[in-house]
């Protein structure tokens, strides 16, 4: 998949802050400094390259690790549920 396709995607982020439910909708233009010469990879080319030059040139995470932790604990809830067959609690 070309990488113009995957940053013409709009990616909807659903989630509760304070009490309240929201949806955001990021913008996936990342710079192109942050994906290097990956342009023209496939997604998880492109995620490797990123996490490459994370650790070799200190570059800042498009992805957190606390972020990383909550999709992680929301994906464990998600198999979990359908294996009880009922729903989980994230707290």
């Amino acid at each position: 998949m070309e990488f113009s396709k995957i940053r013409s995607r709009r990616l909807r982020i659903n989630g509760e802050k304070h009490g309240r439910l929201y949806t955001e909708i990021p913008d996936l233009n990342v710079p192109s400094r942050l994906v290097g010469s990956a342009a023209s990879e496939d997604e998880s080319d492109v995620e490797t390259t990123h996490f490459i030059d994370y650790i070799k040139k200190h570059r800042q995470p498009i992805v957190t690790p606390e972020q990383a932790y909550v999709v992680t604990k929301i994906l464990a809830a998600i198999y979990e549920s359908a294996s009880r067959r009922e729903p989980i609690s994230l707290a």
